[in-house]
């Protein structure tokens, strides 16, 4: 019974943070998922959407510079 709770409160912890998938060429176990949610939620914390933003305008700029010669 132990090892089902795991799985239901991995799926849970999963669908309350809106992960749509996890994928795995092998088995993987709770340390494994909690490493990975460790890791996703790492970068989503230090992700900086401005300098996304940033970037996007920059490349679209070199873009148009491309098609249009501008």
């Amino acid at each position: 019974m132990e090892d089902r709770k795991w799985r239901k409160d991995i799926l849970k912890e999963l669908e309350e943070q809106d992960v749509v998938a996890v994928e795995s060429i092998g088995i993987l176990t709770e340390k494994d998922i909690r490493s990975a949610l460790t890791a996703i939620n790492k970068c989503e914390a230090e992700r900086d959407e401005s300098e996304e933003q940033k970037h996007i305008k920059d490349l679209q700029r070199q873009r148009a510079a491309r098609v249009y010669g501008a």
